[in-house]
């Protein structure tokens, strides 16, 4: 009965991991900070807020996209997904 135990708590703790939220406040535009971006702008990682996209060789991706996106003629080496959350690097397009 014990071994059964265990191997249910095992499960239920990998499964823990991968249902990890986000969770946003309501959005209130008027307390977004201002931006001054090099290049495009687009939204947070809650999409209430603008945030500037990024560039060759900075960071992007990861799960719910907490690095940011690349702007339109860059390409993430890491999309946004739930199996391999790290962040990427922004990329040329090919």
């Amino acid at each position: 009965m014990m071994a059964g135990s265990g191997v249910s708590l095992l499960l239920l703790l990998a499964l823990l991991h991968l249902s990890a939220g986000l969770s946003c406040p309501p959005c209130n535009r008027a307390e977004c900070p201002e931006v001054t971006c090099s290049l495009s702008v687009g939204e947070d990682i809650c999409g209430c807020c603008p945030t500037c996209l990024k560039g060759l060789g900075e960071p992007c991706g990861g799960i719910w996209n907490h690095a940011g996106s690349c702007d339109q003629e860059f390409v993430c080496s890491n999309p946004p997904n739930f199996s391999d959350q790290r962040a990427g690097e922004c990329k040329l397009k090919e």
